[in-house]
Order: structure tokens, then sequence, then C-alpha cells
């Protein structure tokens, strides 16, 4: 009989501007307990430097910063990420709407540059043993499907949008906070399908926010999956650097 499996899911890195004492809690996680696999929800990268928002401010396009925050997220974090997975550990890219602007944008208003500036080679996506899931797709892990969110958008409930929309269980990111809605159908046996919203890993209060009120929150998803594919899915918010489950352990930079 196969055993039950556990798997991570990060939503919204928004390399270089995680939220570093986040992500090392969650690194910790791992470090301390055995995962079957590893799911990137999508923003794994800010591209702030290439982003169509930012085409007139280029106190936001510093020369050469594109390889150099291509070069640090391999090196900072699939890199040690890589170490400490096991070997056979699945691991999924989903692609999210900060990596369209190297995807897609950049291609779009520079043709020339195809096959140069390509996520898959410039950070051994397929070496490194990542299933590469295309803008706007989804993964599934037993009956729970993830996406990232942005074929949803926000709004007040995108939680509701969601689940109504898929009329599935599904979870995403996106929206940088944490929410979730049940919806319950008449037919199909009153079958109930859930909508979750995780937090993100990047910071919370980005200098592009001005000082704004947000309802951002930092963590990550943790899926345990049967064997019959019906699952549990914990969403997990990390406070200050650290968080702790319900065995007593506590994770992260203020870890005992």
């Amino acid at each position: 009989m196969s055993k039950v499996k556990t798997y991570i899911l990060a939503a919204d890195l928004h390399y270089p501007v995680l939220d570093r004492s986040a992500w090392a809690a969650v690194m910790d996680y791992i470090r301390h307990n055995h995962i079957d696999g590893f799911v990137w929800m999508g923003d794994q990268l800010d591209m702030a430097e290439i982003s169509h928002w930012n085409k007139s401010k280029p106190l936001y396009r510093k020369q050469g910063s594109l390889a150099a925050n291509l070069e640090g997220f391999n090196k900072e974090i699939l890199d040690p990420l890589d170490k400490a997975l096991p070997a056979n550990a699945e691991k999924v890219w989903i692609t999210g709407n900060h990596e369209r602007f190297i995807t897609i944008d950049l291609i779009e208003e520079q043709p020339e540059l195809d096959g140069m500036l390509s996520l898959d080679k410039v950070l051994h996506l397929p070496e490194r043993g990542y299933k590469m899931i295309g803008l706007g797709g989804h993964h599934q892990i037993g009956h729970l499907y993830e996406i990232h969110g942005d074929q949803v958008g926000g709004g007040m409930n995108p939680a509701k949008k969601v689940v109504d929309t898929w009329c599935q269980s599904v979870v995403m990111g996106h929206v940088h906070t944490l929410a979730q809605y049940t919806k319950a159908s008449p037919a199909h046996d009153k079958k109930r399908w859930t909508g979750t919203v995780l937090p993100c890993l990047s910071e919370t209060n980005p200098g592009y926010g001005r000082g704004r009120a947000n309802t951002w929150l930092t963590g990550f998803g943790l899926v345990v999956v049967r064997p019959d594919d019906s699952y549990n899915l914990f969403p997990v918010v990390i406070t200050d650097g650290q968080f702790s489950m319900p065995d007593g352990r506590t994770y992260g930079r203020k870890a005992a």
C-alpha cells in the first residue's frame, strides 16, 4: 500500500524582494521533515527590472539587475532547496504572471531575444527535475488543484471566486493573503469543494506600496495526501520569521 505523502506549496516569493526570515523558516521545516514534493505556486521571481509597469521608472531597472537576480535565485534559493529535498522528491514549477514578464512580454516586444532568456535554461529547471506548468495552467495533488491565481484575479473574495469558477477544490496564491471558502452542490451527491488562497513569501510592505495598509501575510501550504487521493491542506502563517506545528516544534530564526 502506498504511503501518505507530504507536499510543500510555496506561493509568491518574488525574489529578490522575498521575506528572508519566512523563507528560512520554510527551509528549516524541510530540513527537519520528510518532504515528498515541492510546488512553486508562481511569482517565484519579481522581475521588476523588466516589468511593463516600470518602463518609465529607471530606479527599478538598474544595470545588470536581471542577470544578478537570476543568478541570485539560483544560488540563494534553488541550490539550497535541491540539497534539502530528497533526491526523488517531486518538484513542480507553476508559471506566474511575474514570470510572464520574461517568458512572454519581453519576447513579444523583442523577439530577437527568444531562446536566450529561457528560465528553463538560465535556472537549469529540467536538470533540477522540475515539471513545468505554463502560464494559466494547473497541477494536481490528489483531488486538490494548484494554480497561481492570476487567471482568477483578486477582488473582495478570491477564494469564493476560484471555487465558483473551477467547481473543484483549488488552492491558489497571487493575492498574498489567506482566505478560504466552501462551495456546496445539491447534485453530485451533495459534494463540497473548498477554495483556498495561500499567504505569500515576499515582503509584506513593498516599496511601491508607499506604506499603504494591506492584508498581506507570509506563509505557505502543507498538503498531506492519502493513497485514495483524499487530502488535508494546512495553510501555515509565518509570524516574525517563525511558526509552530501541533507537535510543539517551532521552526524559523527564533526556534530554540
